[in-house]
């Protein structure tokens, strides 16, 4: 067993979180035009949580770790919010799937189960099903229902997780040591948050261990 870490719910602007109260959090979702540009348009809901499905491109070469993925696999899902009171930007993980079925929006329609559960639920198999044939491409993952969903109150990825799941770079070294050292182009010391960015704005695989300790301070929260 493996999990994926990826980062979603990129949007104009933030959601605010009360850090003190972080289970009265909402998310946001992207919104796009008819053009598929990000826009003040309609919100796409991928994860969508009826259905427990999430579609996504893996052929894009920034989203690759998603076809590392297999049936019993978790993908966490990170969202950015801006925190009520230091007007910082934060990380959360506020849901997850566990994988049951990989399949694609071109299966799915080719098989004419585009209206039928869970796909239906899911705005690529909508959009492809109203013509949208550039849809057809995306890879769906459907999670189970007793093992996926939206957390009471999302996880904070901060550098005590990060310690504690003992995340690394691409050379091996240990995120959280980059934390109050690591200066931008400008000689600038990075914040915590802006370290963290730097290091899962890729989707990054990450092992059982990690997988369990997550669901386990996710457990805590619920």
């Amino acid at each position: 067993m493996k999990g994926l870490l990826i980062h979603v719910g990129e949007y104009l602007s933030p959601a605010i979180i009360n850090e003190e109260k972080p289970e009265t959090y909402k998310l946001e979702y992207a919104k796009f035009d008819d053009e598929g540009v990000a826009s003040k348009g309609i919100s796409h809901i991928d994860p969508e949580f009826k259905g427990y499905t999430y579609g996504d491109d893996p052929n894009n070469r920034i989203k690759k770790n998603l076809a590392k993925l297999d049936i019993g696999d978790h993908i966490f899902f990170m969202w950015t919010f801006l925190g009520k009171h230091s007007q910082e930007k934060l990380r959360y993980i506020p849901a997850y799937l566990k994988i049951k079925e990989i399949t694609t929006v071109r299966e799915i329609l080719e098989k004419s189960l585009g209206n039928s559960l869970p796909y239906c639920h899911n705005d690529h198999v909508r959009e492809a099903l109203h013509g949208k044939q550039e849809e057809r491409k995306f890879t769906i993952f459907v999670g189970e229902k007793k093992h996926s969903g939206l957390c009471k109150s999302p996880l904070r990825l901060d550098k005590k997780l990060v310690e504690k799941l003992e995340l690394r770079n691409g050379s091996g070294a240990l995120i959280a040591s980059e934390i109050g050292k690591k200066r931008d182009r400008n000689g600038r010391i990075m914040t915590e948050i802006e370290v963290i960015n730097v290091y899962t704005r890729v989707p990054k695989i990450i092992n059982e261990t990690q997988v369990l300790t997550i669901l386990g301070e996710m457990k805590c929260l619920c």
